[in-house]
């Protein structure tokens, strides 16, 4: 199954490393300000709008071995 990552801009290295850990190099994610928690629904909208283009492509690519 497809996936989309989506993470904040203070986990970026956590993910970076957990890309190495799991030997997934080319695993895509995305990433939106941080912290999500104070922003307001406007803002969300936007960061979300920013990056939908980034989620369509990677829930459009083929899986491998699937």
């Amino acid at each position: 199954m497809a996936t989309a990552t989506i993470v904040t801009a203070g986990f970026v290295t956590a993910t970076q490393t957990h890309r190495r850990l799991l030997k997934q190099p080319a695993l895509a994610y995305s990433v939106v300000p941080h912290p999500i928690v104070s922003m307001s629904a406007d803002e969300l909208n936007r960061s979300a709008d920013a990056i939908v283009d980034q989620i369509a492509a990677a829930v459009s690519r083929p899986v491998k071995g699937a």
